[in-house]
């Protein structure tokens, strides 16, 4: 019923780690991504609600990262260890695959969704972790911070992800896609302090994880909100 679909791409990858005194590194990577159509986004066929199709794009990703490692033993005390890490990341996605609106025919009595490429999507954003570790105590934490995530339909037609959907009139161009549910937030990040007693047979500890909104969903977040209440 639908033509067969093969493809295929070298994903090339290259690191650099420069470590100018023991214990620091300085690196940097970039890494190339292919992701074909999935079977459900090329052929998934839905009760007309959402139809198929079979020429779409496959993803092309290009990964970039920078930063910082470092990892120190007995800075304060002997056999502690102390580490840390930065870095600043900017991943793009060339042929992203979004669920889209089709436009209307006459006649048509509701909507139609079809799987499509848009030009591109991009996340930028930077990560800190480290810990300190003294045998007897020990505190770790990490935090995440997105600075940039937009979808552009075009090359010139870029924006934020934004609450709303097609039918309440949103023009967000992921308005009619699923992606409001794996946007990640706008910053999020643990931190974990515990102790080891006994000759350290015995470990207690405790987390906590914290997270802002969703990027992008501040700017409505009223509107959001009286949709869900309606």
């Amino acid at each position: 019923e639908f033509p067969e679909s093969s493809g295929s791409r070298a994903s090339p990858n290259a690191s650099l780690v420069i470590t100018p005194m023991e214990g620091v590194q300085l690196y940097g990577q970039y890494v190339e991504g292919y992701r074909p159509p999935s079977l459900r986004e090329s052929h998934w066929h839905y009760q007309g609600l959402l139809v198929n199709k079979p020429d779409l794009r496959p993803e092309l990703s290009e990964n970039k990262e920078v930063g910082l490692n470092i990892l120190r033993n007995d800075v304060a005390l002997a056999n502690d260890t102390l580490r840390f890490k930065a870095s600043y990341f900017d991943n793009t996605y060339d042929d992203y695959i979004i669920r889209y609106l089709k436009p209307r025919v006459p006649g048509q009595a509701g909507n139609v969704y079809h799987w499509a490429n848009i030009d591109s999507a991009a996340y930028r954003g930077f990560e800190l972790s480290g810990g300190y570790d003294a045998r007897w105590f020990f505190v770790e934490g990490a935090f995440t911070k997105y600075t940039k995530i937009e979808y552009c339909p075009t090359a010139t037609t870029c924006s934020a992800p934004k609450y709303g959907t097609v039918l309440s009139g949103s023009t967000s161009p992921t308005a009619s896609d699923y992606a409001s549910n794996y946007v990640p937030p706008e910053y999020s990040g643990s931190i974990t302090v515990g102790i080891r007693a006994f000759d350290e047979k015995l470990t207690l500890g405790a987390r906590t994880h914290f997270a802002g909104v969703r990027f992008g969903s501040e700017e409505n977040g009223v509107e959001a909100l009286r949709l869900v209440e309606a």
